[in-house]
């Protein structure tokens, strides 16, 4: 029984994806754990002809090891290759017959839950997806020895939401395709492969092809590293405060400057929670931009953005210390703040 709980589990998040990746319905995202334990109720309730081909090919396998122990290996007549002695089919038609049984039994569920804002596809459509991907699923997780191992490697599922703050903020900032492409990007940084991604539930399921590597904590951090490489190359527009700062009092492009303002990039990034550019236009202008890595830095943007004008002013006072005396604050003569428009989702 542990291995069919198991294993329904694995075709419930199937089947979800199926479902959400080819938009055939749109599920609630608050109640995105409680869709998928109704689809995990259905397939056990529906899955007993699964379970005998599970437990069949299984039976085979432990057979056949037995046997190639004691004696050569011999090529089974085709009727015994597709039946088990108690005569159950172990043949791909079988499965996918059991599956499209399934797939009915989840698109009754869909027509029915409270869990599902609207369905946009036909029936015979969603039948037709679920079936296959329950089919590919079966094929590929039954009989492993425990749930999240693979005979091709190690898989490593990970919850965007617990990525910390800036992972789970930064992520509900991304459409599904482009969360999907950031994935693809973190799991090679890893060295690992995106195996599935759940936009709703913000799941992803990663694989390490040696098993005895990786893990969610190498899988995170490369999440996080490639969501902060992708702010920095604006790649992800998020809500953020900018302003264009004047400094006639001594040439921003003096050496130390760069230094005065890294430290000062460096200060509000571990203090705030915010990601600083700082960009020197010319000897006496420099474009400042302030986005926040978390809600509690969004909601506290500009009291952080005056703290980053703090650090740069005293970077100035360091680098010319005889002109800061008499120059007015650099906020001073300074362009008014921007919030240019964000195309991220937040909420």
């Amino acid at each position: 029984m542990a291995h069919d709980r198991s294993l329904s589990s694995v075709m419930a998040e199937v089947a979800i994806d199926a479902i959400v990746q080819r938009e055939h319905a749109l599920l609630s995202g608050a109640q995105s754990a409680a869709i998928q334990l109704e689809l995990e109720a259905a397939i056990r309730s529906a899955s007993a002809g699964l379970m005998l081909i599970a437990s069949a090919r299984q039976h085979h396998r432990n057979h056949d090891h037995r046997r190639d122990r004691h004696h050569p290996p011999h090529n089974p007549s085709p009727a015994a290759a597709t039946a088990d002695t108690d005569g159950t089919d172990l043949t791909h038609k079988a499965v996918t017959a059991s599956c499209e049984r399934i797939a009915v039994t989840i698109v009754r569920l869909l027509h029915h839950s409270d869990h599902v804002e609207d369905i946009y596809a036909s029936d015979v459509d969603i039948r037709r997806d679920v079936a296959a991907a329950l089919a590919r699923c079966f094929d590929d997780h039954v009989g492993q020895p425990q749930r999240g191992t693979s005979l091709r490697g190690r898989e490593v599922r990970v919850q965007l939401h617990e990525v910390g703050t800036t992972g789970a903020y930064l992520a509900r900032a991304l459409h599904a395709s482009a969360c999907r492409q950031l994935l693809s990007e973190a799991a090679a940084r890893a060295g690992a492969t995106l195996v599935r991604f759940q936009p709703q539930m913000q799941s992803a399921v990663f694989l390490f092809s040696d098993p005895t590597r990786g893990n969610a904590i190498a899988i995170e951090d490369a999440i996080v590293a490639t969501l902060l490489c992708w702010v920095q190359a604006d790649k992800i527009k998020l809500p953020h405060v900018e302003q264009l700062l004047h400094w006639p009092h001594g040439q921003l492009r003096a050496p130390a400057m760069a230094a005065a303002l890294s430290r000062a990039r460096d200060r509000v990034r571990q203090h705030h929670g915010c990601l600083a550019h700082t960009t020197i236009l010319n000897q006496h202008t420099l474009r400042v931009r302030l986005v926040p890595l978390s809600q509690a830095a969004a909601d506290n943007l500009d009291s952080h953005y005056d703290m980053l004008l703090e650090s740069i002013q005293a970077g100035l006072a360091a680098v010319f210390p005889a002109s800061s005396k008499k120059a007015p604050p650099v906020g001073a003569a300074a362009s008014p703040r921007r919030r240019p428009p964000s195309s991220a989702n937040y909420r």
